[in-house]
C-alpha cells in the first residue's frame, strides 16, 4: 500500500514540477526525436537536414513559450507582496566582487588567501565560551561517553516512501546544490526505483544511528553582511550548502525529534515550533501589559540578545541535557 501511495504521489509530483509544455511542443519533440533516430540509422544527409529543421523549429517554439511565460510573470507582479522588488533586484542586481581582505598581519589578494582568512575568522567566532569549571566539564563528558557506549533500546519509526515523496515535493527548485552537485530539481525528477533506494538508505541511518560524513560536508559561501566593511573578514556570514539528499534525511529525523520533544517543551517556547512564532509571543506580552494597566501595576521586561548564541553553543552540554530529560 505504501508503494502504491508513493507511486500515486510521484505521478502528481511530476505533474506539478513539469514545465507545462504545450501540445504543439510535445508533438514537435516527438517528431524531432523520431527524425533523429532515422538520421542516425540511415546516415543520409537529407534525413539529417530534416532533423536539423525539426530541431530548429522546436527551439523556436521553446523560445516563444519562454517569452510568453516571462510576460505572464511580469504581468502578475504585485507591489503589495514584494514580488516587484524581488524581480527588480534580480534584474538589476550586480554580482558582488570581494575586495582584498585586511587581516591582523597582512593584506590578502588571491582567492585561496581570502578563503583562509575567512576560515580563520570563522574559527575564532565558533570557539566555545570559556566555562572555567573542569568538574562540570568532566561530569558531562563522562555521562555522554557512557550514553554513547550503551546499546540503543528504543526503536525509531522507519520512514516510508510516501513520506520521502512528500518531503521532496516541498523542496525549492532554485536552491544551490551541495558538494555532490545534486540539485533539488534532479531530486524531484528521480525515478521511482531511485526513491525506494533512497528510502532504504534513510532507513539504515535511523536503524544504525549513523549519519554519513559525506552528507555532513558542506560548501561554505561567505556572504557580506549589510552595511559592513567588505575588507574585514569578520563582515562575512557563512552560508553552508549541504547535499540535497542530506536535507531529505534531516527532514525525516527532524519530524521524529519534534514528535519526541514536543511534550517536554516549556509552554512559552515559541521558536522553531509548528504553528507558533514571534507573533504569538508578542501577543502574550501585550496581554500581560494590558492586564497590568487594568490592575494598576507596573510591568517590567528584560530582553536578552546573546551574541553568537548559536555559533558558540556548548554542544556537549546540550546533549547532556537531552540525555537527562524524562523521556
Amino acid at each position: 500500500m505504501d508503494h502504491k501511495n508513493a507511486l500515486d504521489n510521484t505521478g502528481k509530483w511530476n505533474e506539478k514540477t513539469g514545465e507545462n509544455l504545450s501540445d504543439e511542443i510535445r508533438n514537435q519533440t516527438q517528431i524531432r526525436n523520431r527524425l533523429k533516430k532515422i538520421s542516425q540509422l540511415t546516415k543520409d544527409p537529407r534525413d539529417k537536414n530534416l532533423y536539423n529543421r525539426a530541431h530548429s523549429h522546436l527551439r523556436k517554439l521553446h523560445q516563444q513559450a519562454n517569452e510568453k511565460r516571462q510576460a505572464e510573470k511580469i504581468a502578475s507582479l504585485n507591489p503589495d507582496d514584494g514580488s516587484v522588488w524581488k524581480q527588480a533586484r534580480w534584474c538589476t542586481g550586480d554580482k558582488f566582487h570581494m575586495p582584498p581582505l585586511i587581516t591582523n598581519t597582512k593584506i590578502v589578494f588571491t582567492n585561496q588567501e581570502k578563503a583562509e582568512a575567512i576560515a580563520d575568522s570563522l574559527e575564532k567566532q565558533f570557539q566555545l565560551n570559556e566555562l572555567s569549571h573542569p568538574p562540570t566539564e568532566a561530569l558531562v563528558q563522562r555521562r555522554i561517553n557512557k550514553f554513547l557506549k550503551q546499546r540503543p533500546t528504543d526503536t525509531i519509526e522507519p520512514c516510508k516512501a510516501s513520506e520521502i515523496v512528500q518531503i521532496i515535493g516541498k523542496l525549492k527548485k532554485g536552491k544551490s546544490p551541495g558538494i555532490d552537485g545534486f540539485t533539488n530539481l534532479m531530486l524531484k525528477r528521480l525515478p521511482l526505483k531511485s526513491i525506494f533506494r533512497l528510502v532504504e538508505i534513510i532507513k539504515a541511518i535511523l536503524k544504525f544511528h549513523h549519519f554519513p560524513n559525506a552528507w555532513k560536508t558542506a560548501i561554505v559561501v561567505p556572504i557580506i553582511k549589510p552595511g559592513k566593511n567588505a575588507q574585514d573578514p569578520v563582515s562575512y556570514r557563512p552560508i553552508s550548502l549541504l547535499s540535497s539528499l542530506s536535507k531529505v534525511a534531516e527532514a525525516v529525523i527532524l519530524t521524529r525529534l519534534q514528535e519526541a520533544t514536543e511534550s517536554h517543551m516549556i509552554p512559552y517556547q515559541f521558536g522553531f515550533r509548528k504553528q507558533l512564532s514571534t507573533v504569538q509571543q508578542l501577543l502574550r506580552i501585550t496581554e500581560s501589559i494590558r492586564e497590568g494597566f487594568e490592575s494598576g501595576w507596573e510591568t517590567g521586561a528584560v530582553f536578552l540578545d546573546i551574541a553568537k548564541a548559536f555559533d558558540r553553543v556548548w554542544t556537549d552540554g546540550l546533549i547532556y541535557k537531552l540525555i537527562n530529560m524524562p523521556w
